[in-house]
C-alpha cells in the first residue's frame, strides 16, 4: 500500500486506493528545491499571453534536491511533516536507498551527483511534442558542454523517453 501510494505520488497516476493526496504537494517540492539549489527554466507561449507551457528543474553538478539546509528545513521538512509515519518510513528507509541504489547500478557511482540532474520536466498536454521540452533540455545541455559536464536525463515512462531522445539525441542507459 505504501509503495502504491508514493507511487501515485510521484507519477500523479490513480494506483491502489487512488489516493493522489501528496501529489501537488511533491511536485511543489521539486520546483521549491531548484530555486533554492539548482536552476529552473520555464518555456513560455510566443504571443501577448507569454503563457508558462512547460518548467524544468535542474540541479548542477555536486547538488541535488534536498541537499542544502533551506532545502531541508522549508522544502523537506514540511513534506515529510504531512506524511503518514508508514509512508515516511518507507520514504526514507526503502525509497531512498533503493533510488539510490538503482542510479548508482545503471549510471556507475556518483555519476548522477557529479552530472547535471534533470529533476523535473513537465510541458502542458496542449504543448507537446512541439519543441517546448527539447528547449529546455538544450539550454542545460549547451551551458553543461561548454563546462565539459555530463547530463543525466531520468524518464519513467517509453512515451517520454523515445521522443526525448529523437529530440536530443541523448543514449538510453
Amino acid at each position: 500500500m505504501v509503495s502504491d501510494l508514493f507511487t501515485a505520488t510521484v507519477n500523479g497516476k490513480k494506483e491502489v486506493g487512488g489516493d493522489t493526496t501528496y501529489v501537488g504537494p511533491f511536485w511543489t517540492t521539486t520546483v521549491l528545491c531548484g530555486l533554492l539549489g539548482g536552476e529552473v527554466y520555464v518555456a513560455e507561449t510566443a504571443d501577448d499571453e507569454k503563457k508558462i507551457i512547460g518548467c524544468a528543474v535542474w540541479f548542477p553538478p555536486n547538488h541535488s534536491m534536498y541537499d542544502s539546509e533551506d532545502q531541508q528545513e522549508f522544502v523537506l521538512g514540511p513534506l515529510m511533516g504531512s506524511f503518514s509515519e508508514e509512508l515516511g518510513e518507507w520514504w526514507e528507509k526503502k525509497f531512498l536507498p533503493q533510488y539510490d541504489a538503482f542510479n548508482d547500478a545503471t549510471l556507475g557511482p556518483g555519476v548522477k551527483h557529479e552530472s547535471w540532474h534533470l529533476q523535473t520536466l513537465g510541458v502542458d498536454p496542449a504543448y507537446q511534442r512541439k519543441g517546448a521540452a527539447t528547449q529546455l533540455i538544450e539550454v542545460v545541455h549547451r551551458k553543461a558542454a561548454a563546462q565539459g559536464q555530463a547530463l543525466v536525463l531520468e524518464c519513467e515512462e517509453e512515451f517520454n523517453v523515445s521522443g526525448i531522445l529523437e529530440a536530443t539525441k541523448f543514449n538510453v542507459v
